[in-house]
């Protein structure tokens, strides 16, 4: 227990998150083929992709632009993907590098 929060109604992790981007399109292909997250569903102007993990498994993206942005008291910038273990971390750095994306290291 932390503090008044038991185990039983302490917050084990997140369902997923919605990406806002400046190039949906290409952000939708990353997720699909790159990460290997399948489509399943678009309402809207939102397209929904899901991985097998038990949580964390759903990312949304907006498929519209809302122009410009900046950095803030409150943004989010990055999502920590899941890996096995440091080396399956490193194949998974090489393999997106490989496809031209900048990853943090």
């Amino acid at each position: 227990m932390i503090g008044d929060v038991t185990s039983e109604v302490a917050i084990k992790g997140f369902a997923g998150a919605v990406l806002l981007s400046a190039k949906p399109a290409s952000t939708a292909e990353l997720m699909e083929d790159i990460l290997g997250f399948e489509r399943v569903g678009e309402e809207g102007d939102f397209v929904r992709f899901t991985s097998y993990a038990d949580i964390g498994n759903t990312i949304d993206i907006k498929l519209t632009t809302n122009g410009g942005s900046q950095m803030g008291v409150g943004t989010i910038h990055h999502i920590a993907f899941r890996a096995k273990d440091d080396k399956d971390q490193l194949d998974w750095q090489g393999y997106i590098a490989n496809h031209g994306y900048a990853v943090t290291l």
